[in-house]
């Protein structure tokens, strides 16, 4: 079963705050609570996922603690993201970290959206808001709490 976007976005909203929407590499379309798990497989459009490194939450159960410090992961020009976005055959980009909002994405979002990429972000929402997003999943967290101009903008 092919998933529009509208019913993405609704499976989004169903899932609600304090929750990570996740689109495997096998199409299969995840949300998970906190207290709860949902899951709805479906095959939907492939995703080009971006991972920054970098850092300064600190979440006791954080599975990508190799993140945190960004002086461990190669600087890549914004130029090569998209290029290497473009080489794929989905138009989502999908931008997580680490925390991605510690890095400037204003640049890297335009020229995404210039190919003709939907951007979406996973935060915590700690630091100021940069770039320009489709939709913003805001995953806050207890040790820094989300910037109000974040939650504003945040879709779920």
């Amino acid at each position: 079963m092919k998933l529009s976007k509208q019913t993405i976005n609704i499976l989004r909203n169903f899932a609600g705050i304090n929750t990570n929407l996740y689109i495997s590499p096998g199409n299969t379309l995840m949300t998970v609570a906190a207290n709860k798990t949902a899951f709805a497989v479906a095959e939907v459009e492939e995703t080009f996922d971006t991972a920054f490194g970098g850092c300064d939450v600190g979440c006791i159960w954080c599975d990508v603690k190799d993140s945190w410090d960004a002086s461990k992961h190669p600087v890549i020009s914004v130029d090569e993201i998209v290029a290497k976005a473009v080489s794929y055959p989905g138009r989502l980009a999908v931008i997580t970290g680490g925390e991605p909002l510690l890095h400037k994405l204003d640049i890297l979002t335009e020229a995404l959206h210039a190919a003709g990429f939907e951007t979406n972000m996973e935060t915590s929402g700690s630091s100021p808001l940069s770039g320009h997003w489709d939709w913003i999943c805001s995953s806050p967290k207890k040790f820094k709490a989300p910037l109000p101009e974040v939650v504003e903008k945040a879709n779920g």
